[in-house]
């Protein structure tokens, strides 16, 4: 097995602990403690199951870091595509990792105002509203680093297709990922109350074409022996 095969596939290990994990912080922890429209069980939530909201948390750190090693991994596979893309590629995934790495600290904010003692002059109440208003603050700044990450689907999925390395219909659902969440975001932040709309549905297409291309990496690898045989005119 060449090295780049065994590259991609360490790589398509990387995005599957990037998607359960994702999955994991997001739907089975964040989602599942946060109460809309009431802040008192969303505090209540967190207090009662805080391991598993500080297991969410760290999950999520852990998703950022396998991100970055995986944005060096996808430069190395396609950089020989077309090495512009490539780059554009790379700044567009830092700008998206950079933005959510910013917001996960939001998601920290609760922890602090209901379990320290340095903010004990405030009454109960307005503690448990501060803390409520954090994780709207982190979903929001979350969205913002899905539409950048969107751009870096689209990206990836045109060198898919332009290269021989993975087959072509990979590179056709990254990029249909990649609208998908951009529609998602824009739909968020232009027009919020058709979200319920949109939301979780429209994750279906980035869902498809990201878990199916981690399962493809781990499976197969990469076509070819050496990256100059990946290369389409």
């Amino acid at each position: 097995m060449s090295t780049l095969r065994r590259t991609a596939r360490f790589g398509g290990i990387l995005y599957l602990i990037i998607i359960v994990f994702g999955i994991f912080a997001q739907i089975l922890v964040l989602q599942r403690l946060f109460s809309y429209h009431d802040p008192l069980a969303t505090a209540e939530n967190i207090i009662s199951r805080e391991f598993l909201y500080r297991f969410g948390f760290t999950a999520h750190i852990i998703m950022l870091i396998c991100a970055l090693i995986l944005m060096q991994i996808f430069y190395t596979l396609f950089r020989d595509i077309n090495r512009s893309i490539a780059r554009l590629m790379v700044l567009f995934n830092l700008i998206s990792i950079g933005i959510e790495s910013v917001s996960i600290l939001f998601q920290y904010i609760p922890l602090l105002l209901l379990k320290g003692d340095h903010l004990s002059p405030l009454e109960p109440a307005q503690l448990k509203s501060l803390a409520y208003v954090a994780i709207p603050l982190f979903s929001a700044g979350y969205d913002l680093a899905l539409l950048f990450f969107g751009v870096f689907c689209i990206l990836t999925g045109y060198l898919i297709i332009k290269s021989l390395l993975v087959p072509h219909i990979f590179g056709y659902l990254m990029i249909t990922g990649g609208i998908a969440y951009m529609v998602n975001s824009f739909t968020h932040f232009l027009v919020p109350h058709m979200t319920s709309y949109l939301y979780p549905y429209i994750l279906i297409f980035p869902f498809a074409g990201e878990f199916s291309l981690c399962i493809w990496l781990i499976y197969k690898g990469i076509k070819g022996q050496k990256k100059v045989k990946g290369f389409r005119t």
